[in-house]
This record gives C-alpha cells, structure tokens and sequence, in this order.
C-alpha cells in the first residue's frame, strides 16, 4: 500500500481517534513510498511527483504539471540503475528563426534548408544537439550566434551541431560533427553569361578544397588568377606581395619556369584563355596558417597553343580563409563548369 485512500487529516468532526490516526498513517506511507502506484493518486496536485510501478521491472518518476504527467527519470530495478527521461528527435523546421528552444527535447531534427540566424530563447546553460537532415547555412553573428570557426557554417545533410543557450536568445555552437570525413562536393558550378569573376564564399569550415572543371574565355588575354578572402568574400587579399609562386609551363615543344611575388595566384597560363581544365588544391585553408595552393592546367592559349601549366604557390600570411575568387588578368568567362569539394577539418 503506497498511495493514501484519503490524503490529509480530517479537517472537521465528528472522526474518532482510530480514523485520525489511519489517515495519517496513509499519508505518511504514501510520502514515504514516493505515492508509488500503477496510476497518478487520485489527489495529486500540480507539483506532485510520483512513482509509477504500472511496469514490471522498473519504476517511472512522474512530475504531475496540474494537467498532465512529465517522465522525469526511469528506476530499472532489475539491473540496478537510473536512466534519465529519454530525449526523442523532435522535428523542428529550418528558417530564419529555428525555434529549438521551443521543443520539448534535447534532441532535435532540423529539416529543410532555409538559412539560419537565430535558433529561439530559453534560459541560458540549456544545451540542445541539432541534427540536420538537409544541406544549409547556419549564419554567423559575434553575439547571438558564435560559430567555432567565426564564420557561417555550411551544414551538409547528415550533420550536427552541439549548441549551449547563452540566454536572450544568444546561443554559442560548441561542436560541428560532420556526417562524413571524406571529401564532400559543396558546390557545382556552370558558368553562363559573361563573367569577370568567379566566387566561392562560406568555406570556413573546410581544411582542404579542391576545384576541378574546365573554362573558356572571351577577350582573355591574361591567364586565369586566384585570391582568397578571411571575411567570407567582402574583399580579397591583393596586395602587392600576398603570393608566392612558382610556375611550370610546357607550350609545344618549349619548357619554362620561374617565380614570382604578385597581388594574385596564377592558376593558368599568362598567355590567355580559349578552353582550361583545371585541377587545384588549396590546403590550411581555413586555418591561421599559410593557404597553400597546387594547380595543374591543361588547355589552349589564344595563340592556338596547347598548354600545360603546373603551379605551386601561397597566400603570405598566417590567416585563416573561408573564401576565394577566380578571375582573368583581362577579359571575361564564356563558358565551363566548376566542382568544388571540401575536406572538413
């Protein structure tokens, strides 16, 4: 017997002694017992916890809100131990608000792949783990949403991301696990119109990117040439100095090299472009080190020349990137398609 027949003393008389003392043996016994039962006590009143005995094997500890029941912990006595309320994946759908705050779990699905900028308020130190079933964008900002690396995050279907409440609706994303470590195309490419540059922005969560496809030109007369940006594409570092290069370049019969410190990253040769493969890998490229670059170009000049160009240079400096732009020396893009794969990191 764990739960009262009639909780509390009675309040009013006539009630004998033996009646007084019984009722509050019963309530005692309930409090001592934790009201365990196979269902909520009759007298429970919002603020009631109690102990549900309904399930051979384990106890489940209620708290009973005035309306309804929250699990607050299972007791497994069979194997002797404690398993805290489980979290359910709670689907929440992805905006510009993505109100996990909202969501009755520590564990939420984010799906959809609207862009992100606020994931809601609730009280600071509240932890949650997002999970993402979509490729998107979650939106850096210094206050209300810090990233690891200080800068939007590209999500790839499979992700997930572990996040702390800072209060006010400021949040701070502790940990970004990525679904795989292997390579993961973040974008395709297909160049239309008449463009003078190509850029590729919101890269701060990769360590290594790697560029394959091919170009055409049209009034090219100079080679095809790489910056990289450290504020997501606001502006590229074209300094006077920023790289260092060394070129190889085999054209017909002919074989040069040499080096070079310039306000850009030659990826192609000098002598202009009529169609280009390229293949470029850029390494530490968002980490406070020098990006690194190795091009290898195979195409004709606008001599009618076929060209193979193998380049090796860098950014010269120590800072970290998460953007990066192709352009000619001269002229426009015509035409080519662009992969670009990252390597988290």
């Amino acid at each position: 017997m764990t739960q009262a027949i009639t909780w509390s003393v009675p309040l009013v008389g006539p009630a004998s002694p033996t009646d007084f003392a019984q009722r509050i043996d019963d309530s005692f016994d309930a409090l001592m017992s934790g009201h365990s039962g196979s269902a909520r006590p009759t007298y429970a009143v919002a603020g009631t916890i109690w102990e549900d005995t309904s399930v051979a094997g384990e106890t489940r500890l209620w708290f009973f809100d005035g309306s309804q029941d929250i699990l607050v912990a299972v007791v497994d006595t069979a194997n002797d131990r404690i398993e805290l309320a489980p979290q359910p994946l709670v689907d929440v759908a992805s905006a510009a608000t993505t109100d996990i705050g909202a969501a009755k779990s520590r564990n939420i699905r984010a799906t959809g792949t609207a862009t992100i900028a606020s994931f809601g308020t609730i009280r600071a130190g509240t932890t949650k783990t997002v999970y993402f079933a979509a490729a998107l964008t979650v939106t850096y900002n210094a206050t209300s949403l810090i990233t690891p690396t200080g800068a939007d995050l590209l999500i790839l279907a499979g992700d997930s991301l572990d996040l702390v409440s800072l209060g006010s609706g400021n949040w701070r994303v502790l940990r970004h696990v990525r679904a795989s470590s292997a390579w993961q195309q973040i974008s395709k490419t297909t160049i239309s119109g008449s463009p003078s540059l190509i850029d590729f922005t919101n890269l701060g969560s990769f360590r290594e990117l790697r560029l394959t496809g091919w170009v055409t030109g049209s009034g090219a007369t100079g080679g095809i040439q790489l910056r990289v940006s450290a504020n997501n594409g606001s502006s590229y570092d074209s300094g006077a100095s920023d790289y260092t290069q060394q070129v190889i370049t085999a054209t017909a019969a002919s074989l040069s090299a040499g080096t070079a410190t310039s306000a850009s990253m030659q990826v192609s040769a000098s002598a202009g472009v009529t169609r280009m493969s390229i293949e470029a890998l850029l390494t530490g490229f968002n980490q406070a080190t020098r990006t690194a670059a190795h091009v290898h170009c195979y195409g004709g000049d606008n001599a009618g020349l076929v060209t193979e160009t193998v380049i090796g240079g860098e950014r010269n400096s120590g800072s970290a990137h998460n953007a990066f732009r192709l352009l000619l020396a001269a002229g426009t893009f015509s035409g080519g398609e662009l992969i670009l794969e990252g390597l988290p990191g």
